[in-house]
């Protein structure tokens, strides 16, 4: 009996696909093993296993050792386009970044950092067995209003859910600009980690590169959330109220944001201003200002992790005004 790889014997119906791998066995393959093996390929090449419509937990993801590393029952609703990465001594598995092969989808993950391809990504894992697995909801990559947290005016439809077996490393997680609406801007992007998918009561981080061909968002750990659903949003837009705009020398200069107001607590204020002046809390005072506090002070606001800088007007020290009366006869 001859063996055969791309024909069928005798030497009919030629394949001319490229073939990244071959496995072989000498003997019948049982279902378990099956799993295992399928589960490898998934994941070494972003094959979502069972294809999109496959919702079976046949298809569920699994170890070497048959740990279930993405289980598509509990995370129904997200089982498209699934990609992971990973270690797997026993299976020689070093999927150190990884993105589906499936069309249009736009997600990327690395382990500490997205390199031109896993060959070239020097990053390590720490310990053996461990993965990161996710899958989409399968909604556009759209912008929509729904479930913002304050400070931010859209997300992205399509959320991912991720499930960590053992996983202890940073990632970087990166969109595909060329497949992001037309318009979208580095200068107002967010990454959103929730627990519970709704992501009104999301954490936000800020962008941390968008010089390549990624919004890039490195240092994500994903460590405090329970489940871990994700996505793209959009900061807000404010026009900024200050006050005061002038005050009189040696009185208390107190630097104020009017507007907007915020009712989150995760807030981050950064003034600063003449003199070398500085300062981190809401509305800083300077208790005796000086002419040398004349002039342009600035405030850098973050907001739920999105960053705001604005430039407040100026503010005018007039001179204290020294009367001097002479004669008591008027």
């Amino acid at each position: 009996v001859g063996y055969y790889l791309g024909a069928n014997p005798p030497n009919a119906e030629y394949c001319s696909n490229n073939i990244p791998e071959v496995i072989t066995y000498s003997t019948a393959i049982s279902p378990a093993d099956m799993d295992k093996i399928e589960s490898y390929l998934s994941i070494k090449y972003g094959i979502t296993r069972g294809g999109n419509l496959g919702t079976s937990t046949i298809y569920n993801y699994v170890a070497s050792d048959g740990t279930v590393i993405f289980n598509k029952l509990l995370n129904t609703g997200y089982n498209n386009n699934i990609a992971g990465i990973g270690r797997d001594d026993a299976s020689a598995l070093n999927k150190k970044q990884s993105i589906s092969v499936n069309l249009n989808e736009i997600l990327t993950v690395g382990n500490g950092t997205i390199a031109s391809e896993n060959s070239t990504n020097s990053t390590l894992f720490t310990v053996n067995k461990e993965f990161l697995v996710w899958g989409n909801n399968a909604l556009p990559a759209t912008f929509t209003s729904t479930n913002v947290p304050e400070g931010l005016v859209n997300r992205l439809d399509r959320v991912w859910n991720a499930q960590s077996t053992g996983f202890v490393e940073n990632t970087t997680i990166g969109f595909e600009q060329s497949l992001l609406p037309v318009g979208t801007s580095s200068t107002s992007l967010a990454l959103l980690i929730d627990d519970d998918g709704d992501f009104s009561n999301a954490k936000a981080f800020p962008l941390t590169s968008a010089s390549g061909p990624r919004f890039e968002f490195a240092g994500q750990n994903f460590d405090s959330f329970s489940k871990m659903y994700f996505t793209l949003a959009v900061c807000s837009t404010f026009t900024p109220v200050f006050s005061p705009t002038v005050v009189c020398q040696n009185e208390p200069l107190i630097l104020n944001l009017v507007s907007p107001t915020f009712t989150t607590t995760n807030l981050a204020y950064n003034w600063s201003g003449p003199s070398s002046f500085t300062s981190s809390v809401s509305s800083p005072t300077i208790s005796s200002v000086s002419l040398l506090g004349d002039g342009t002070y600035t405030l850098g606001l973050s907001v739920n992790g999105c960053y705001y800088n604005y430039t407040a007007q100026p503010i005018v020290v007039d001179t204290a005004i020294n009367l001097t009366v002479t004669g008591n006869l008027v």
